[in-house]
């Protein structure tokens, strides 16, 4: 026997709808759980919700399945059933990592999971830790930006699908890259909306953000929290990236949160990551270079100069943060990426969609290809410095004037001179070396620096 349940704490009466069969009356249980026990439904089934009277057939909110869209039945699926092979694995600390951020609709022409597999290879070469999925979740329609996701259980099946985004993160465990995933539960992307038709997710019928708070805030919690600890247990993902998620740091909510996934971690026995970031404005997630991208739609490297552009990524990856590295910065793409605020139907790609794809070829041109050796030297320098990959803020003193800024990271300093011409700079300390420097013609005094126009250096002290 397969059993059935559905949250629905405000129905009447609710039925189950199977393919080729008379529909099955579900039983009312506590907690506004509706209940039915089927023979035969295993893996594969495909089934619908219906409310009353109305013969609408309505997906579940919970599904982890949609194969044939957000509007169309669910399916049940067998997690147990995909084989992985990172039994080995032991996780990756989010800390002073470094973060590569994926769209996985633009990342390949393909924009599928699979696709995706295949430049593994490159992010393991650049150097980054973990990769961050901008949301998978299923939405209405083939294409979108993803934070208008409507099914929080189900990968977005024009990508791949649940058996897809498996293989997308097991191929990352196997070349040592760690995988999080941006959810986004602060609401249900519309059009395709259905679990606020089932139960009241939203603080409006319909619209709104999701509601934490009422009588029937319990359900919308442990949904939350199943879902969550679903994305980590089932797809052994590392972390989570919370957006926008519409509760008050120190709330009971967020406690009972990270206490579930602490307790997952320690059953798991690899680290787990969570964070919770509401809006675009945090400079721990994208910051300096890849701000830009995300406020406007465009990248950073279409207003700034080459020289600003180094600047911008030497201050990122020298910062006391977790850098976050956006999907084409690392050789300066010049191909948009232009956001969107919902998804497009099947089939229907529009104008700024196709050439917000990365262009793989401009790899292989000069200037390029000039950009990605330089992030490749910096990762590698931040990586064999302790000093530069600290993140704790207590551990950074900073010093600006008229157009530069002096960063000291322990015994490690970062002076960047965002002018357009040269300027000297004043040191605290005695340079014993240069570690890297972003243009060519840096020269060092017995108490301080000249740098070039737009440029940065960092040096020992």
């Amino acid at each position: 026997m397969s059993e059935f349940t559905v949250w629905a704490p405000e129905a009447a009466r609710v039925r189950l709808r199977l393919p080729g069969v008379a529909d099955h009356e579900m039983r009312p249980g506590p907690g506004g759980w509706w209940r039915v026990a089927v023979p035969g439904a295993g893996p594969g089934t495909d089934y619908a919700f219906l409310l009353g009277d109305d013969e609408r057939a309505r997906p579940d909110p919970r599904s982890p399945w949609q194969p044939a869209g957000v509007r169309g039945p669910s399916r049940r699926y067998d997690h147990a059933a995909f084989h992985w092979t990172d039994q080995g694995w032991t996780g990756r600390r989010l800390p002073g990592s470094i973060r590569y951020a994926v769209h996985v609709g633009t990342f390949t022409p393909e924009g599928t999971f699979d696709a995706a597999i295949g430049h593994l290879d490159h992010l393991v070469d650049l150097g980054v830790d973990l990769v961050e999925l901008l949301p998978v979740n299923a939405f209405d329609g083939e294409h979108s930006w993803g934070y208008d996701e409507v099914s929080w259980n189900a990968p977005h099946q024009p990508y791949g699908g649940p058996d897809g985004l498996k293989r997308l993160v097991d191929a990352a465990h196997a070349k040592g890259l760690g995988m999080i995933l941006d959810v986004a539960y602060h609401h249900v992307g519309t059009p395709g909306a259905h679990p606020p038709m089932l139960a009241p997710y939203l603080t409006e019928q319909g619209k709104g953000p999701v509601t934490l708070d009422g009588s029937h805030a319990d359900g919308v919690r442990r949904h939350i929290i199943d879902s969550v600890l679903m994305w980590l247990r089932d797809y052994h993902v590392d972390g989570l990236r919370l957006d926008g998620l519409p509760a008050t740091p120190g709330s009971r909510f967020l406690d009972d949160l990270a206490v579930s996934v602490e307790s997952l971690s320690t059953h798991l026995g690899r680290p787990l990551s969570l964070t919770t970031e509401p809006d675009l404005h945090d400079p721990a997630h994208h910051a300096l270079p890849a701000l830009p991208t995300l406020l406007t739609g465009d990248r950073a490297a279409q207003p700034l100069s080459t020289g600003l552009l180094r600047v911008g990524a030497t201050l990122l990856m020298t910062a006391p943060l977790t850098p976050t590295l956006f999907m084409g910065e690392e050789w300066a793409a010049s191909t948009p990426w232009q956001r969107a605020a919902h998804g497009w139907p099947a089939g229907e790609v529009p104008d700024r969609f196709v050439p917000s794809r990365l262009d793989w070829a401009e790899l292989d041109k000069p200037e390029h290809r000039e950009m990605y050796d330089f992030y490749r030297r910096l990762i590698a320098l931040r990586k064999s410095r302790p000093d530069l990959s600290d993140p704790r803020l207590s551990r950074i003193d900073v010093r600006h004037g008229n157009q530069f800024l002096v960063l000291r990271r322990g015994e490690c300093l970062v002076a960047a001179n965002l002018a357009g011409k040269p300027q000297r700079i004043n040191l605290p300390g005695v340079v014993r070396s240069v570690l890297l420097a972003t243009a060519a013609g840096v020269t060092v005094m017995r108490d301080g620096i000249e740098l070039p126009p737009e440029s940065a250096a960092i040096v020992a002290l």
